[in-house]
């Protein structure tokens, strides 16, 4: 397959089969390492007709900055930005009515996109936090979300996808529904995730959950992918999708020691390789350029994401950030810098829990927090937390920031998986229903 630049492949052309019911994929091999399958999928009909995945009215590429969960179709935490984030003031402004979970809030082409708790989203100025537009209840509230763990608006040049009881797309300069898709009734539209002018997203119950590639324009159905035996399982995993120029990839299995890792063709849905980790892996997979990442709880595997095998193991059992070649982990004993080309750490800051790191520009960015000690330093009264920043390339330049100086400052919940989110010169914080933007 062909590679091309990030936002012109995510949404470049190819033929695909309408209306695809697939076969089993292969059970794979118990190495550890991937298994090529030579299946061929087919359409229900003989005479149908293969269609463009781009239209000529929606072309679906990610909006320009964080445009969904983990800053876009790949999940690597990352966007580009002209220099360095030197360092934070202060709280430029704050949203509140803000849903609790990490993954409420897109940010793209100067707007902010906030999921409410009743299943709202919002549209706001990322300048100075003033409301633009709401879209009214589309199925997103808190108590569908839950079960997902969360769902973020996916954002396009032409549109704005969210997931929940049906798939929603909304006019981003008006937030009106234009369409809604909800798969035959499906209890549940698993985050969705964008790329070659299709919409991706994985639905339904427990055990029961099918891969779908959906039209932007109207919401029809491309193909399903319904029947998965890799990890001897006929189900996706829930919130494993990711996209990069050459595939879609996602974990199948439900229980987490049952998962398995399967590369799909994008625009017929036909298996390209598997990998099963032996271990227990977790559904969030991250895919930047020709590597695809799977968050274990020892470590990270990384795989060739052409062929599925098995390059190395780096550290960090929690959200990674990949971009420049450097892959940003986190764990308990603090974040690592990792070069992914031989493999060896570029640095580390060893001094204590980080979370959710990601990566601004040249600038890594990510989360501390310690025990807030009495004014004698004798006893431990709480919980403070830090935004930190270093250098990507050397981990030299680093400042901090105290949320504590804030007006409103965090609680001991406040740390969740997917948080900070970065764009511009701005980070972005979720904690009490408050969406608060520092500069």
């Amino acid at each position: 397959m062909s590679k091309f630049d990030r936002r012109t492949v995510i949404a470049a052309g190819s033929a695909l089969v309408t209306g695809s019911s697939f076969a089993a994929i292969g059970s794979g091999n118990e190495t550890g390492e991937s298994s090529e399958s030579e299946e061929t999928a087919t359409d229900e009909s003989e005479d149908a007709e293969p269609d463009d995945v781009r239209d000529a009215d929606v072309v679906a590429d990610p909006a320009n900055g964080w445009s969904s969960f983990r800053g876009g179709p790949g999940n690597t935490g990352a966007v580009p930005a002209e220099g360095d984030l030197e360092g934070l003031g202060g709280a430029a402004w704050s949203y509140e009515g803000v849903a609790v979970d990490s993954g409420a809030v897109a940010v793209a082409d100067d707007t902010v996109y906030a999921r409410t708790p009743d299943g709202e989203v919002h549209a706001l100025d990322a300048a100075d936090g003033s409301f633009e537009w709401t879209s009214g209840a589309i199925g997103a509230d808190e108590s569908t979300v839950n079960m997902s763990d969360g769902i973020t608006p996916v954002v396009a040049d032409d549109g704005v996808y969210v997931g929940g009881e049906r798939l929603t797309a909304l006019d981003p300069a008006s937030g009106d529904v234009r369409w809604t898709q909800g798969f035959d009734g499906t209890e549940m539209v698993f985050q969705p995730e964008l790329g070659f002018g299709t919409v991706y997203a994985i639905t339904g119950e427990y055990g029961e959950r099918k891969f779908h590639a959906v039209n932007p324009t109207d919401g029809s159905v491309r193909w399903t992918r319904e029947s998965v035996d890799a990890a001897g399982t006929d189900s996706f995993a829930p919130n494993s999708l990711a996209v990069t120029a050459e595939a879609v990839y996602a974990a199948v299995g439900d229980g987490s020691s049952e998962r398995e890792i399967v590369a799909l063709e994008p625009a017929t849905g036909e298996t390209l390789w598997t990998f099963d980790p032996e271990d227990d892996a977790r559904s969030r997979l991250v895919a930047a350029g020709e590597r695809v990442f799977v968050t274990t709880p020892e470590e990270t595997i990384v795989l060739d994401a052409a062929t599925g095998e098995r390059e190395r193991n780096v550290p960090g059992n929690r959200l990674l950030a990949v971009a420049d070649g450097t892959a940003l982990t986190a764990s308990g004993d603090g974040l690592h810098a990792i070069d992914l080309e031989t493999g060896d750490e570029r640095w580390s800051y060893d001094t204590g829990s980080v979370h959710g790191p990601a990566i601004l520009g040249e600038t890594a960015v990510s989360l501390r927090g310690c025990d807030r000690l009495s004014d004698d330093g004798e006893e431990v009264v709480g919980r403070e937390y830090h935004v930190v920043g270093f250098d990507l390339e050397d981990g030299s330049d680093y400042w901090e920031f105290s949320l504590a100086d804030l007006e409103h400052a965090p609680d001991s919940d406040f740390l969740r998986p997917g948080l900070p989110i970065v764009d511009g010169e701005t980070v972005y914080l979720l904690w009490d229903g408050t969406l608060t933007a520092l500069r």
